[in-house]
């Protein structure tokens, strides 16, 4: 990202804040690979750059956080008692159990938390 910034004329914090600031609250900006990324002014001093994959971006995946926390336990559950991370018990109990939320009707594999947990779990 440094040697993008350089390749924009921004060399110091001014230059930074007037580059963000000239398209509103935030910059997207596509670098040479194809990534996308949103620039933001940072809060703490001397720390001017906050930086993150832009919405949609190419090889990045957007996941709720109980999605995410919930993929998680079930995989730890799973390792440890070598049961498949797709049976709906299992999950129930990790987010019952776990994490006190309700439970689910069904997983599917190829959608949504199934799909998460397989992206986690480095299945092919």
């Amino acid at each position: 990202m440094y040697s993008y910034l350089i390749s924009q004329g921004i060399s110091a914090e001014n230059d930074y804040r007037n580059w963000v600031s000239s398209s509103g609250k935030y910059r997207l900006a596509q670098i040479e690979e194809g990534s996308k990324w949103t620039f933001l002014p940072g809060k703490e001093d001397g720390r001017y750059i906050h930086i993150h994959p832009a919405k949609y971006s190419v090889f990045s995946v957007r996941i709720r956080a109980l999605e995410l926390k919930t993929a998680i336990a079930v995989i730890i559950l799973t390792k440890r008692n070598g049961e498949s991370p797709y049976d709906v018990k299992i999950v129930n109990i990790a987010r019952k159990e776990v994490l006190s939320e309700s439970p689910l009707k069904s997983v599917s594999k190829n959608a949504g938390l199934g799909k998460l947990i397989k992206l986690l779990s480095e299945e092919e």
